[in-house]
């Protein structure tokens, strides 16, 4: 699954940060951090704000490039950031987890024929990937 995300470098005191935040969406979540294809290669150590949305909400987290690699194939650069702390990592994984859930909704709603609500979908998705999902809580 990928998460729809927008980024923005935050100036440094050498250079100016980026106006406009770019839209991509996540290719990769680890442990440490993520990573998204991006249009041009950043350096290791650029700053970034990236912002996701949660439901209705936007979520703004910092990061900090550790790779950005040309993908020949698509002419675009895989661009691997990490955060500076667990909680960040934590709230991430978390989005990723409600994406799940909210496809999850929609597909078994869809199969079965009936609206199944957001909360009985994360019951029913829990339970079924409750292993999965305890690993949100081994940071």
């Amino acid at each position: 699954m990928t998460l729809p995300i927008h980024y923005r470098e935050i100036p440094s005191a050498k250079k100016a940060g980026s106006e406009t935040p770019e839209r991509h969406y996540t290719s990769n979540l680890s442990e440490g951090g993520l990573r998204f294809l991006s249009p041009k290669s950043y350096p290791i150590g650029t700053v970034f704000e990236i912002t996701f949305p949660i439901k209705d909400q936007l979520m703004t987290l910092k990061a900090r490039v550790v790779h950005s690699v040309l993908d020949r194939e698509t002419g675009t650069y895989h661009t691997g950031v990490c955060f500076s702390n667990t909680s960040q990592l934590f709230k991430i994984k978390l989005a990723e987890q409600l994406c799940h859930i909210d496809e999850y909704r929609r597909k078994l709603s869809k199969r079965t024929g009936q609206v199944v609500s957001e909360e009985e979908a994360a019951h029913r998705w829990i339970s079924e990937q409750s292993e999965k999902f305890s690993e949100l809580y081994s940071i």
